[in-house]
């Protein structure tokens, strides 16, 4: 929380060397500061403490806690995606969907399921037509993906 959305009447400010000073209004430090280059932004609950900050300092900080998640989720920590099509996708649907799928797989560290729902009362595609479909599939994705587990055909 930050600046108004405190919700803490009374807070104590932590300075840039790390002092803690006495408690003091939150309205006071608020209208003590200029809003379009600083803000009060909550450290603690128990005690609630704030620090003052320049919207910058805010921003990079903002930055560093997001670069620090990506750190820890770290590199080869695989994520598996899903691409629903029906048996007889519209062409341009089909194409969209297939795009979307090879543009994640580009992008590394994920793993695509590719699953084919029917739609009740549309006729099920005989076995040759399963099979030419979802080999049509695994052409367009060659280039950015390779089958990782066995083809799972049911009905």
């Amino acid at each position: 929380p930050k600046n108004g959305q405190i919700p803490y009447d009374i807070v104590q400010v932590i300075d840039t060397e790390g002092t803690l000073h006495h408690p003091q209004k939150l309205a006071r430090i608020l209208a003590s500061i200029n809003p379009t280059t600083h803000l009060v932004r909550l450290i603690n609950h128990n005690p609630p403490q704030v620090r003052i900050l320049t919207q910058i300092e805010d921003k990079a900080r903002k930055l560093a806690e997001k670069a620090e998640k990506k750190v820890l989720k770290g590199p080869g920590r695989i994520e598996t995606k899903e691409t629903q099509l029906t048996w007889f996708t519209a062409d341009t649907d089909f194409h969209h969907k297939i795009a979307k799928a090879k543009d994640d797989l580009e992008k590394g560290d994920v793993r695509l399921d590719v699953v084919f729902k029917s739609k009740p009362g549309v006729r099920y595609p005989s076995r040759e037509e399963m099979n030419q479909h979802i080999q049509q599939i695994v052409d367009i994705l060659a280039d950015v993906a390779t089958e990782w587990r066995e083809r799972d055909i049911r009905r």
